[in-house]
């Protein structure tokens, strides 16, 4: 068991929203919120970084006491408290039909949906677990209207793994694949995923003094453990997550973070 050394004391901690830092249908936990102000307090920084978009988790930043939301898979950077869009990169109107007219024409048996900042067009039958989500709009073939910031895609008769690579082997090098959930894959733009912006911050030397956290749970996190000095698995996280962590919290529905920023502060063992 590792423990931080007395000089390092200025972290900055990134955590994934579903699966790590709250769990299903639930907002962020007193002692969550706690844990986070605590960390703040002491001159450390907070980042959360989900898949889902602006709409949907912007209350549960605020809830955490984020000082900064990385939504969208990582494309889409807001300030929660200075009501600030912070960077958003996205797909062209054209690029995202290049990619609706190949996965259709490619691909068996799929959904689509196309996620924007106002909102998102969703195949008939496409299930999202944010389904409660404001600017949801189903239809029998989901159009694309404007600027999209990911793309979905969703299957019921292949594995998601398996689809994930069958997305990745037909768009090439027009966008980046990931898996943020069970139910679906992300299409995203060039070089964006769940620690995009973090390698950003650090590459500008805004984090060079501080020990980086991350905590992961799902494949999509896999960026964000790789880029932290101190990758983080969630006791119920999936094995690849497990694989690339070299610590381990409580399960996500337990506080896990929570008590881990609890012990990092502490500078107890880990």
């Amino acid at each position: 068991m590792a423990v931080i050394a007395e000089t390092r004391t200025e972290f900055l901690v990134a955590s994934s929203l579903d699966n790590a830092l709250v769990a299903a249908g639930a907002g962020v936990t007193k002692r969550t919120r706690r844990a986070i102000t605590r960390l703040c307090s002491g001159g450390g920084r907070f980042v959360l970084v989900t898949t889902r978009p602006l709409r949907s988790a912007l209350e549960l930043a605020r809830q955490a006491g984020a000082q900064t939301l990385v939504c969208s898979g990582g494309g889409v950077v807001f300030d929660p408290w200075r009501e600030r869009l912070l960077a958003a990169k996205m797909f062209s109107v054209q690029e995202s039909r290049r990619l609706a007219a190949i996965l259709r024409g490619r691909l068996d048996d799929v959904r689509l949906a196309f996620d924007s900042l106002g909102g998102c067009e969703l195949d008939e039958d496409f299930r999202i677990g944010w389904a409660d989500s404001p600017g949801l709009s189903w239809s029998e073939r989901a159009e694309v209207s404007g600027p999209v910031t990911k793309v979905m895609v969703q299957s019921d008769s292949v594995p998601v793994a398996i689809l994930a690579e069958k997305v990745r082997r037909e768009i090439a090098s027009m966008g980046a694949v990931a898996i943020p959930a069970p139910g679906f894959v992300d299409v995203l733009p060039v070089g964006v995923d769940h620690a995009s912006h973090l390698r950003s911050l650090c590459r500008q030397g805004k984090a060079s003094a501080a020990t980086t956290v991350a905590f992961g749970a799902v494949p999509a996190d896999l960026p964000l453990l790789d880029w932290s000095d101190i990758p983080v698995a969630m006791a119920d996280a999936d094995l690849e997550s497990m694989d690339v962590a070299g610590y381990l919290a409580g399960p996500h529905d337990e506080e896990g973070v929570a008590e881990f920023i609890e012990r990092l502060l502490g500078k107890q063992s880990l």
